[in-house]
């Protein structure tokens, strides 16, 4: 009798877990791919396909099939390789037979461009005109040559379909051109006045020399005393004064490239390249900063700075002996500070 006892124990206690997890397997009500069509070339690497379900909590137990193997194959990890050119349909199939694919279109190997330059990757445009870029696609036996255009400053450059700009407003873009499988190039563009020039006197090393406050209501001008009482708590006022002086400086090529040169780590430095252009007055320039290519050490290659895109736009003025930089600080106030120039 005790036997028998147990044995129902046994059983009603295996129903309950096998109840427990019939309930934890919720049915996926929606299911979705990373990518609803995807254009890859033969002897690619295998891209990964991956199914997002709702509700969250949802059994995400599926089987992974092609309409043609010998096109594109896909593994039940997900994984989809090219085999031959063609179009091939991955399908991704629940238990509760709910489905969703991804449309494969696998082309010959070279179909692809595997790098695009731009013809230019500065200029200057006169408000108003156009300027033709054209993208340079590598290799050249490619048959797939699309390339999407993009401005990200459309207000002050627009770029049309096929890669012409024009000068809507003075400032500075910059345009991006991308080609199917997501190669990118860019171009710095810097909207100018017909008769902008940079004085032959700004030419050269700057080197930081002193620094005052601005207020932004009244126009107000306090000493690097005032600029120090800014600062946080337990900041080593002086210490600090001495690294905004030394620690940046300006080099304006005559070619019209500006570089910030910044002191790292280690006794290595590196700059961010910037454009320079007219905001209209006759002794004043904004200057916008961007990390295309850094230099640290002897790697002329690496890209980006401390995860910094850009310094965005500052305000340079020029008295005709001096050069002084002008940045928001702190709450009301601007920082300006002052540079001399040596050739």
């Amino acid at each position: 009798m005790k036997r028998l006892f147990y044995s129902l124990c046994i059983l009603l206690a295996i129903g309950a877990c096998s109840s427990d997890n019939d309930e934890k397997k919720v049915l996926a009500e929606k299911v979705e791919l990373n990518y609803s069509e995807k254009d890859i070339s033969v002897g690619d690497e295998a891209i990964k396909l991956i199914p997002t379900i709702l509700p969250k909590d949802a059994n995400i137990e599926g089987i992974w099939s092609s309409s043609n193997a010998s096109i594109a194959k896909v593994d039940q990890k997900g994984y989809v390789k090219p085999i031959s050119e063609g179009e091939a349909t991955i399908l991704f199939t629940m238990k509760n037979n709910l489905q969703t694919y991804c449309k494969i279109r696998v082309h010959k190997k070279s179909a692809f461009p595997t790098e695009i330059k731009l013809s230019e990757t500065r200029v200057k445009i006169v408000k108003g005109e156009t300027f033709q870029l054209d993208a340079i696609l590598s290799p050249k036996d490619v048959t797939i040559k699309d390339v999407i255009w993009e401005s990200y400053n459309e207000d002050i450059v627009s770029v049309s379909d096929d890669g012409e700009l024009k000068a809507l407003n003075y400032g500075h873009g910059i345009v991006i051109a991308e080609t199917a499988n997501r190669y990118r190039a860019k171009c710095f563009v810097s909207v100018v006045r017909p008769d902008f020039k940079i004085p032959e006197k700004l030419y050269g090393t700057w080197t930081g020399i002193r620094m005052e406050l601005v207020s932004q209501s009244d126009g107000k001008v306090y000493d690097e005393k005032a600029v120090g009482g800014l600062l946080s708590d337990g900041t080593d006022v002086e210490a600090w004064l001495e690294s905004v002086r030394t620690s940046y400086e300006y080099i304006l090529k005559e070619d019209g490239e500006l570089r910030m040169y910044m002191s790292l780590k280690g006794g290595e430095f590196g700059f961010i390249k910037g454009t320079i252009g007219d905001s209209g007055y006759s002794n004043v320039y904004s200057a916008k900063f961007t990390t295309d290519k850094i230099y640290t050490g002897k790697d002329e290659s690496e890209e980006g700075m401390g995860g910094i895109d850009s310094f965005g736009d500052q305000s340079i003025h020029f008295d005709g002996k001096l050069v002084s930089i002008q940045i928001p600080f702190g709450s009301g106030f601007d920082l300006k500070v002052y540079y001399k120039i040596t050739k």
